[in-house]
């Protein structure tokens, strides 16, 4: 219905659509029973966030910085859910509640076989408890009941934890983190290698002309004016000098702290001009 919809609206708008194929980034084509609803690529994302700094340095020590971030990452995670009370994952339980709020607006009507149809303002949709299945297909893909299917389990009084997969639970998490990275000695303890070392990748010429000016980012340049000290802003990359500790005069008023072009008072209309002094060496007085 919204394909057609935006085919209506705008033609080439549906074309350009379609050519993205759809079939990748759409949760109507998501097939059931993976329990994942993730559509994006946060995964990868994440992951290149999270060793980001470790990617600046040499290979082999980024590979033990790697290694390291993740041996603390796999312990943090293991004693995250000792404490926990709790069946269900903290995240999983967020989403629990969630849907609990909307489910005040779904009106239930039972039918034999644990099969129920929930009516949501103008939306009917059918859910099967014992299949654990829902029309809206958010419970069968995630394997988290939805709005729907928590009006139908508090319509019988069940318990909701157990109908949340058995891969979003608590037990499962902590196998996830049972296997952790084992710990090593220094470099100076490693054993040598008999390999040929690791070369840096082949230097690459850049397209255009080389860079020849330095990056002034970050460093505290100095300038001195006649007027006080001057200083180059180290968060910018222009080269402008910020008036720092300069006092300005107006050259209407005479008066310190603003310019002519903010004077409060009158422009003048003959200015006091200092005397010119002649170019030149002074002469000897005799």
């Amino acid at each position: 219905m919204a394909i057609e919809g935006m085919k209506r609206e705008s033609v080439d708008a549906y074309e350009d659509f379609m050519r993205q194929g759809p079939e990748h980034f759409c949760k109507a084509f998501i097939k059931v029973g993976r329990k994942c609803d993730a559509i994006e690529n946060n995964l990868s994302e994440t992951f290149n966030a999270y060793i980001c700094k470790q990617r600046e340095m040499p290979i082999v020590d980024m590979l033990e910085a790697i290694r390291i971030a993740l041996m603390v990452r796999m312990y943090e995670k293991s004693q995250l859910m000792m404490g926990s009370q709790d069946e269900l994952c903290p995240r999983i339980r967020a989403k629990i509640e969630e849907a609990k709020m909307k489910s005040r607006y779904c009106v239930t009507k039972p039918c034999i076989g644990e099969k129920f149809e929930v009516e949501v303002n103008d939306d009917r949709f059918e859910v099967d408890l014992r299949g654990r299945t829902c029309a809206c297909r958010q419970w069968d893909i995630s394997g988290i009941p939805c709005s729907h299917a928590i009006s139908c389990i508090n319509y019988m009084k069940y318990e909701i934890n157990r109908y949340v997969d058995d891969c979003l639970k608590k037990d499962a998490y902590e196998r996830c983190y049972q296997f952790p990275l084992p710990t090593l000695n220094g470099k100076k303890m490693w054993p040598l290698s008999t390999e040929e070392p690791i070369l840096p990748p082949p230097f690459r010429k850049l397209p255009g002309r080389p860079k020849k000016q330095r990056n002034k980012q970050g460093e505290n340049v100095e300038k001195r004016t006649r007027k006080g000290k001057a200083m180059v802003n180290p968060n910018t990359n222009s080269n402008k000098l910020a008036k720092v500790g300069i006092i300005i005069s107006c050259s209407n008023c005479q008066d310190l702290g603003h310019n002519k072009r903010t004077c409060p008072k009158p422009v003048a209309t003959t200015q006091i001009k200092p005397p010119v002094r002649e170019k030149g060496r002074p002469r000897k007085l005799i």
